[in-house]
Formats: C-alpha cells, structure tokens, sequence
C-alpha cells in the first residue's frame, strides 16, 4: 500500500508529461525486455547445465578407467610414468587443462598443465591458476571453478587408497555457445521491440487519435466555443463517447440560447413592469365587474329553476329563496328570510331537523348533507305534501351555506299510487285468467276423453258394421279430438309461462340441448340424423324456461328433416353487431320468409297438417320465453334449404364469431 502511495505521484507526472502512445511504447519494450531475459536466462541455464552433465559424465568414465593405471604407477613411484600417461590423456582429450596426481598424505607427486608438446611437469610443487593445491584423498568428488570443471577420483590397490588423481575441464566451449545465445535473444529482442513500436503506432492512430480530436473537442466546448459538432472517430466506445459529448455541446448552446432569450425578457419585462401593474388593475376591476354580473346571471338562474332552491346557514335560519320555492310554500322572501326553516315542515319533522343540524356541526356525521331523501313539507295554509331534498354544503369567506333543492313529489306519488292500483287489478285479473283457464281445461278435456273413448269402442266392436266410410269417419273425429286436447294442453303451456316466476340461475344450454337430441333420436331411432352441438355454451336465465325454448326448437328441426335421407341439425352461437346470439340450424324443408310475419303467433302454420303435423303454438311460447329473458327471436330460411333460429338473451355471455342482428320472421313451430 506504501509502494503504491509512493509510486502514485511520479506516475502521474509520467501520464502528464508522456502521451498514451509514448505509454504504450514503453510498456510493451518493457515487457518484451523483460519476457526475453527471462527466455535467455532459461537457455542459459538448460545449456549449462547440459555442458556440466556431459563434463562430469566424462570426468567419471577417465576417472574409472585410468585408475588402475595411475595407481599402479603411484604405487610403484614411477613418476615418468605417470607424467607419460598424463601426457597421453591430454593429447587425447584437448578439452582438458590438467592433470595432477597427489600422494595419500595430499602433496603433489605430478601437475600437468597445458598441452602436449607444450606441457610442464612439476615433481613435489604445484603451479598455476586452474587445479587445486590441495585434495580430500580418498573421496570422490566433482567442483566448478570460474574456467574449469574439477573431477577428483581416489587411486586404490587391493582396497586401500594410495593417492588421488584430480582432472580440470575446460569451459571455454560453455562460455562461447552462452555468448551465442545472448547474440541470438538481442537479434529477437530488437525485432520484437520494432514489431511492437509498429504496433503502438497503429493502435495509437486508431484509437489515440480520435481521443486526441475529442479531447480537442472538450477544450473548445470548456472554452465557450459551441457552433463546431464533435466529430464521431475511432472504435465504437470512441463514438458513443463523441456522440455524448455532441449531445451535451447542443444541450449547451440551447441552454446558452434560452437563457439569453430569458434574460432578454426579463429586461423587456422589468422595462415594462408599470404598464402590466396598470393593466392588471384594469383586470382586476374588469373581473370584478364581471363577478357582479356572473352573481347576478347566477341568481337570475336560480329564480328561474323549476325546483325550489332554498339557503340556510349553520343555525337553520333561512338565507335565500328562489321563486320556484315562493310558490312552492306560498312565502314571500321578506316573510320566510331570516326565520327558521322548520317553519316550511309540519309538527314531527322540525325537531328533527333541528337534531340533524346540531349533529352535523358537532361530529362532521351527515345524515341529510349528500343524500337525497324523501320528506313531508307544510305550505302556509298548513298543507302538508311530499318532496324530495337535496341537500349540500358550500363555503364562502369561512361561512358554511347550506343548500336544499326541494322537488314536488305531489304528481309522482299519485302516479305511483295508480301503478299500484292497475298492478293489483292486473294481478287479480290474472288469477281469474288462472282459475278460468284451469275450468276450460278441466271442462273440455272431460267431453274430449269420452268422444274420443267412444270413437275407439266403436271401432273395436262396430267395425264390420259401419264399414270403411263409417271407420273413416270415426278416424277423423277421434283425430281432431286428440288435435283439440294438444291444443288445450298449448294453450294452458303458453298461458303457464306468461304467469310463471322466473328463476335466474347459470344454465347449461349444451348440456340441455344434447339431452333433447339424444330423447329425439330414441324416439325414431331409424332415422340417419347427425346432431353438431357446440360444447360450454352456458348463460344466465331460468332453466326451465330456456330447456322450453330448445325442445320447441330442436323438436321443429327434427320434424321438418324428416324427408332429408341425410339430416343434419346444429346448435351454436354467432356475433351479430358485438353481441351473441344462439342459433339452432337445420337442412330440413325451409319456408318462404314472404310469410314471415305470421311466423311467431299462436295458431300460425306455413305447412299443412297433412305435410307436417303440430298446432301452431311452440313459436309463440318460444317467443314469449325469450321476451322475457329481454332477448330478441328471429329466423332465416328459404325453401327446401333448410332454416336457422337466432335467439339472445339480455346478460348473454358467449362464444362465437359477430355478425349482424337481422330480426325477421321464420319457419312457424308446430
């Protein structure tokens, strides 16, 4: 931490003085200086220690063969000898600079220095720089002086050491192939450190150039010069940062701009501060003048209301009146004005109201302010007749105003009464329609069984006797005897359904519609009719009412496809106008949308009994359930193609694709 400190200060001086190109320079020669000592001090090293291996190796091996020799030479004292077998060694192996021989007690008994040819042996004494004057007999041992390698070797007969032989290699081959590789690594190193200038060179145009331009762009915006753009050089961050500083120069010169445009119209405004002190005056008295007259519009409007508008303050003392509200009450503002306002309420309500008013001021807890709410008010002939009150609080000045909006319930309450009254008119005629219809009933269907009883005894028994003239005949009355009970048992349907609560609940309509298909198609199972009943349609209405509508629906479309040898009848739902609406479709006879208009009333057929049997009643009940359900009933249809019926109801929810809502008449139920 204290190098880093210490280092901070010249750094920073190093980074002003010097360029980030000269920076890059340095660091990369550095570095390169730094990974070549490192290379050449490893090849240096690997060589040395090449060159020792290889040295003591050999040293070892003379040492092991000319051991015998030596020792035996030593032994007997034969010095020449020994000088003639060194000489011999040397002249073999130049690489060796000496040989010396040493006694058991270490003297020197033999040195030989030099060449052959050129050697000096010396008896008793050692000379010169390069071998040791003195051994460890008896020892193996190899040592390194600055030009020589050392190889000592113990001379031994029959076991016992009897003198020590010493070699001296020399280095001379080592130091020249070191000298080599220094030349060899400078060569590299120049070439890498020129490589690497040539590098810095190209980085520096590429990248400390365009700093340079921006940083020449900076100095001219600090310096107040705005109107030059920066220009956008170099690699990607080079430009993001030029564009910023772009930005900046014309968020700048806008800034300078409206400040000096504020400035200018601060001057022109302070210049003219008197004419706009005067005008404002002249506004003030204008707006006054105008408040008067808004006052008063606002007062012409309140006498002109058709309701009564009436004022109190906190203490229910009446502040104003309109004329609505004078002959409402029959006051005159300078009689009613100043008196309390329970004067306007009969005997039950004033203390109430005084109540209400001590309540509100006390705990803020409104029971009349905000609300509408019905009450019994007294003209001043002491008539009592029903309003309704509309209360709210307004402040003016600290003041709190209360103001009441009364309207005359009188003509509402009357209508009321007679909506009551037709309404339990209605409900006693119904009842009798009721009973009325349970009597027809009751009454006709009885004549109805026995006709139709007798007609079938007197075709079990009379057959032979009345022959087929008399059968026929008595076909048809019992026939249109059974046609009379289905149309009494319509009749009371349609009547039931008109008078019916209705109970609305979440009703499946795929569910029901699937479960009238599969009760048609037992009914007739030798028919090939193919059902397509969309799955989850499910709405709001009266289920029992709704399962009405489809078994009417689907029944007419099975009928009517009775003559198709391929039948199809579907039931889905469609969009019309944004709004769903169910559809029972079918490829059955179809009819002539001429007569549309007859479609839905009761008794209405577009086919003959003949042709397709019914009586007329199932699209009138259909109708009347879906009016109820504040839906819409429709058809579409043409002649042997088949017919769809489009119902919806009021809260519909489905799926399905819009279309268009166009209600017109249909195929008439039977």
């Amino acid at each position: 931490m204290t190098l880093a400190l210490t280092l901070d200060k010249p750094m920073e001086r190093v980074r002003r003085v010097l360029g980030i190109s000269s920076i890059l320079t340095l660091a990369l020669v550095f570095l390169i200086a730094v990974l070549m000592a490192l290379i050449t001090m490893y090849d240096i090293q690997r060589e040395r220690t090449s060159f020792y291996d290889n040295l003591e190796k050999r040293g070892d091996f003379l040492s092991n063969g000319l051991t015998e020799v030596f020792a035996d030479h030593l032994y007997y004292a034969r010095v020449r000898e020994l000088q003639s077998a060194s000489d011999r060694v040397m002249a073999s192996l130049p690489d060796i600079q000496a040989i010396r021989v040493f006694r058991r007690d270490g003297s020197v008994l033999v040195d030989r220095q030099g060449h052959a040819g050129n050697s000096a042996y010396v008896v008793g004494t050692a000379k010169g720089p390069v071998i040791s004057d003195t051994v460890d007999t008896g020892k193996f041992a190899n040592s390194y002086t600055r030009d020589s390698l050392l190889v000592t070797s113990p001379l031994e007969i029959n076991g016992e050491v009897i003198g020590t032989v010493q070699f001296a290699f020399d280095q001379g081959p080592l130091n020249k192939e070191i000298t080599q590789i220094l030349l060899e690594r400078a060569w590299q190193s120049s070439a890498f450190i020129a490589l690497g200038i040539a590098l810095v060179y190209l980085i520096s145009r590429e990248v400390t150039q365009p700093l340079k331009t921006l940083a020449a762009s900076a100095e001219r915006i600090g310096n107040g010069d705005l109107e030059e753009p920066v220009p956008a050089q170099g690699a990607k961050e080079t430009k993001v940062l030029a564009n910023a500083l772009e930005r900046m120069r014309v968020e700048l010169r806008e800034l300078y701009g409206g400040l000096e445009i504020k400035v200018a119209a601060r001057t022109h405004e302070s210049s003219n501060i008197n004419q706009d002190l005067e005008r404002e005056i002249e506004v003030r008295r204008l707006a006054e003048g105008a408040l008067r007259d808004s006052e008063s519009r606002l007062q012409s409007m309140i006498d002109s209301a058709a309701a009564g508008i009436i004022t109190i303050d906190d203490e229910g003392i009446v502040e104003s009146i309109n004329s609505a509200a004078e002959k409402l009450f029959g006051y005159r503002p300078d009689e009613i004005v100043g008196q309390s306002v329970s004067l306007l309420m009969p005997a039950p309500y004033q203390d109430t109201h005084d109540g209400y008013l001590a309540s509100y001021s006390e705990t803020g807890r409104s029971e009349i302010v905000g609300t509408n709410r019905e009450l019994q008010a007294q003209r001043r002939e002491g008539t009592v007749f029903p309003i309704e009150l509309a209360v709210s609080e307004s402040w003016s000045g600290g003041r709190r105003t209360f103001i009441g909006i009364i309207t005359d319930e009188t003509e509402r309450k009357l209508a009321e009464d007679e909506r009551a009254r037709h309404a339990l008119a209605l409900e006693a005629a119904n009842k009798e329609l009721e009973a009325f219809s349970y009597s027809v009933s009751h009454d006709l269907r009885a004549p109805l069984r026995s006709i139709n009883g007798f007609s079938q005894a007197l075709l079990d028994d009379c057959a032979d006797e009345l022959g087929e003239s008399g059968q026929d005949y008595l076909h048809r009355v019992k026939a249109s005897s059974e046609h009379m009970a289905e149309l009494i048992d319509d009749l009371l349907q349609l009547s039931r359904i008109t008078r019916s609560d209705m109970k609305w609940e979440q009703v499946d309509l795929s569910a029901i519609a699937g479960s009238i298909a599969a009760e048609v198609q037992r009914s007739q199972p030798e028919r090939q009719v193919r059902f397509d009943i969309t799955e989850g349609l499910a709405d709001q209405g009266d289920g029992r009412l709704l399962q009405v509508v489809l078994d009417n629906l689907l029944s007419n479309s099975w009928k009517f496809t009775a003559k198709q040898p391929q039948a199809h009848i579907e039931f889905g739902t469609e969009r019309f106008d944004g709004v769903p609406a169910y559809f029972v479709r079918d490829n059955g006879a179809g009819f002539d949308m001429a007569y549309s208009g007859k479609l839905f009333g009761a008794f209405q057929r577009l086919h003959p009994t003949s042709e397709f049997e019914g009586t007329g009643v199932g699209l009138a009940i259909v109708q009347r359930v879906i009016h109820r359900h504040g839906g819409k009933v429709w058809a579409e249809s043409a002649v042997g193609q088949g017919a769809t019926f489009y119902f919806t109801l009021k809260t519909g929810e489905a799926n399905g694709s819009g279309g268009k809502i166009n209600p017109v008449g249909g195929r008439q139920s039977g």
